[in-house]
This record gives C-alpha cells, structure tokens and sequence, in this order.
C-alpha cells in the first residue's frame, strides 16, 4: 500500500509540476480517482472522499455534470456516502449518476455496470432485498456474458449475489455461487491468501446452515 500511495503522489505531482496546481486535466483526474480508491482500500475514507469530490468538481466543470467521467465520481462519492453510513445522500447519488450513465453509454457498459452494482449494495443496506437480488442478478449475467465466469468483476458479482440470497434465507442457491467464488480465489491467490481463507470461512458457515443434507443446485445463478 505505502509503495502505491508513494506512486500516485509522484504521479500527481508530476502533472501539478507541468501544467500547475489547479489543473483539471483528465489524466491528472484520473490519477486522483484511482488514488481516492486506493485510499479507500486502507479505509481512509474521509480523506478519499475528499479527492473524489475534488475530482468530481474538476471534471464537472471542464467535461459537464452529464459527463460519463463526471457521472462515475459523482458514483464514487456517493460509495463513500454509503461506507459512512450516510445511505439517503448516498442514493440520490446513485440514482443520478446511474441514469445518466445509463442515458449516455447503454445498460451494459462497465462503468454503467459498476453504478448498478453500487445502487444494489445501497438497497440491500436498505434491505430492500428483492431489488437489490434483482439488480446484482441483472449485473452478474451481463457480466458473466461479455466476460467470462472468472473474470474479477464477474466474482464480485458473484459473491454480491449470494451474500443477498443468504440474508432472503435462500442459502441454498448461494451455495454453488460460493463455491464457485472459492475455486476462483484458490487459483487466483493460493489457499493459504487471507482472502481465500475469509471465503473458506464463508463457504463453511454456509454449508453448517445448511445442514448434512446441503446439495448445489445444477445452475449457479438461478
């Protein structure tokens, strides 16, 4: 993490050194977007939200408020919002930033995909859980068509759904999804990954609710 941060920094600095303190490039946006996101992976998230804005605000006024850059930090921001527990700014966000990204670049985007993924995480949240089963649903066959069962976002979505069908006591189809996503982090990192362990963790408390009698279904997203 410390070696990233140090990179990103030298990276905005170099543009801040070429082009001045204030610029509203897009690549220094760029830059700072991917560094709010590392930033939030160490849970600062005070500090991530305020690059995002930042970005947000730059890139609103160079590019527009209906920009499909300015619509995907308007999304992150409202991330943020929700990690803090502030769930109501937290939709109007998302609601604004996935119609427009909808508007703009298609139902099936990435960028479109990851505001709906993100308004999904908001209703269950909510527990709204039959729209946010539906909207993680929707995300994880679109992504599974146009990226394969194994790409990283495609078990996101994965481990997304089942989560929502275990809190709708419907462990039974989160089952092979689990497992699936289990397979996946073993190949990925090794078994012994901390990340593949937490999802060894999860399979196990799955199948203990389960039961002896815990079978896996023949489709994994049914």
């Amino acid at each position: 993490f410390i070696e990233c941060e140090a990179r990103y920094r030298r990276s905005l600095a170099s543009f801040e050194e070429k082009l001045g303190a204030d610029t509203d490039h897009p690549s220094a946006m760029s830059i700072m977007a991917d560094y709010a996101q590392h930033l939030v992976l160490q849970d600062k998230l005070e500090k991530a939200e305020k690059l995002h804005r930042h970005a947000m605000q730059k890139r609103e006024a160079r590019l527009g408020p209906d920009h499909p850059d300015t619509l995907a930090s308007l999304d992150c921001v409202g991330a943020l919002l929700q990690m803090r527990g502030e769930l109501e700014a937290a939709e109007k966000l998302h609601m604004r930033a996935l119609a427009g990204l909808e508007a703009k670049l298609g139902s099936e985007d990435p960028t479109t995909l990851r505001a709906m993924a993100n308004m999904a995480n908001l209703l269950a949240c909510q527990e709204r859980w039959p729209a946010a089963e539906a909207m993680h649903r929707q995300v994880l066959q679109v992504r599974e068509a146009k990226l394969g069962p194994d790409h990283e976002d495609t078990i996101d979505s994965t481990g997304s759904l089942a989560n929502i069908l275990v809190a709708r006591n419907k462990a039974d189809k989160a089952l092979p999804l689990v497992q699936h996503e289990l397979a996946w982090h073993e190949q990925r990192y090794g078994k012994k990954d901390e990340r593949t362990l937490q999802c060894a963790r999860r399979l196990s408390d799955l199948k203990g609710l389960l039961g002896p009698t815990a079978t896996t279904p023949n489709a994994r997203t049914k």
